[in-house]
């Protein structure tokens, strides 16, 4: 009797817990949402694309992807589809199908949480799908049939999404040329030239802005500019060695016996021994060719790109600090202590915007000297 009332009991009790597992949630909180989709993805018991809500995506965006552009994702995968595949004698011995199947799922997942075409997304999904089979599969003959499925939906995204494999650079190069463009629109004391020969006159200082824009602008400089500008003029750099003890091919460089070598035309830094200023400290006659150089080097245009963390501007401070060391020059020196400063005001702010371009543009206030140097004497 107690034995039919215990199996009685433990009935009762299935059967509520049944009761229990089949009842939906009032509330459904967004932790067991995300939950229940990682199971949908990872299962290997899945014999369809997971089907995973757009509220869910939004938990799979990357904050720094590897890739900027999906069309760079999708053929870099395939470009190592190859690889892996080439490999396959050697049963992937050499390759970490691990990581290579974790990257495919996040990034798949990343692109998905942003993609709107309901079409790109199940083959996004799919790609997660594979990538998690191809991370847990042992056979060589199963993981060669994994490749191809995944190389098809690679293709199949690429018809979709209409990209190819220039995609992604001709994007990259879009992206940063609309970059420049306002930047140069930003730029006060600068002017675009329409025509070029108006550079020739007297008193007009001109540079290329940037070789991508292919624009000419022009300059006005103020009194320490003009100093500035003909102490490069001026500058000789010290007698060179007797003609021939240059390496055949390097007709163009002046070589010095402590190691130091520079542009006969520009007189512009070649190099140092073993590229440090440190080995062999150069003669006082050396000096101002170092000068020119570092000048241009942290005074370069185009912030987007030299000039946007705080890390840039460590790093510049840095490079301030060893200019100074070879600057003999007042005008140089109250240049590069001026930098310092607009430096220092931006790393120590809560990133301000304001203060990183005030010091870009202090740091470019000498470097346009340089670039009009250069552009005017062809030495380019």
């Amino acid at each position: 009797m107690f034995k039919l009332i215990l199996l009685y009991s433990v009935f009762v009790l299935s059967i509520f817990l049944v009761g229990c597992s089949f009842s939906k949630p009032d509330q459904p909180n967004e932790r067991n949402d995300v939950d229940q989709s990682q199971t949908n993805v990872e299962s290997e018991e899945a014999s369809t694309v997971p089907e995973v809500s757009p509220i869910d995506r939004q938990y799979h965006i990357l904050t720094e992807p590897d890739f900027i552009y999906i069309s760079e994702f999708l053929f870099s995968i395939k470009d190592q589809i190859q690889n892996i595949s080439n490999d396959s004698v050697n049963g992937f011995a050499k390759h970490n199908l691990h990581g290579f199947g974790y990257q495919i799922k996040v990034h798949a997942r990343h692109y998905a949480a942003q993609e709107k075409n309901p079409d790109v997304v199940e083959k996004l999904d799919m790609m997660a799908l594979l990538a998690d089979s191809i991370q847990k599969e042992e056979d060589t003959e199963n993981l060669i049939d994994l490749m191809y499925e995944l190389n098809n939906v690679i293709d199949d995204l690429a018809i979709l999404l209409n990209v190819n494999r220039n995609t992604a650079s001709e994007l990259a190069r879009q992206e940063y040329i609309d970059k420049l463009n306002a930047e140069l629109q930003s730029r006060d004391d600068l002017t675009v030239v329409k025509d070029p020969s108006i550079c020739k006159e007297e008193d007009v200082y001109c540079f290329d802005y940037e070789h991508t824009l292919d624009t000419i602008v022009q300059i006005s400089f103020d009194d320490a500019q003009k100093e500035f500008y003909n102490l490069l003029l001026n500058y000789e750099l010290p007698e060179a060695p007797k003609e021939g003890d240059e390496p055949e091919g390097y007709s163009g460089i002046v070589f010095y016996e402590n190691g130091y070598s520079f542009y006969k035309d520009s007189k512009t830094l070649f190099r140092a021994p073993d590229h440090s200023f440190e080995t062999v400290k150069p003669t006082e006659e050396q000096l101002f060719g170092i000068v020119i150089t570092l000048v241009r080097s942290y005074g370069k245009n185009f912030y987007t790109e030299y000039f946007e963390t705080k890390v840039d501007a460590k790093r510049t401070l840095d490079g301030m600090a060893d200019l100074k060391e070879f600057a003999r020059d007042k005008v140089v020196l109250d240049w590069i202590d001026e930098s310092s400063e607009a430096l220092q005001k931006y790393m120590y702010s809560e990133d301000d915007e304001t203060l990183r371009i005030e010091a870009w543009k202090r740091l470019n206030y000498f470097g346009n000297v340089v670039d009009v140097y250069m552009y005017e004497n062809d030495f380019y």
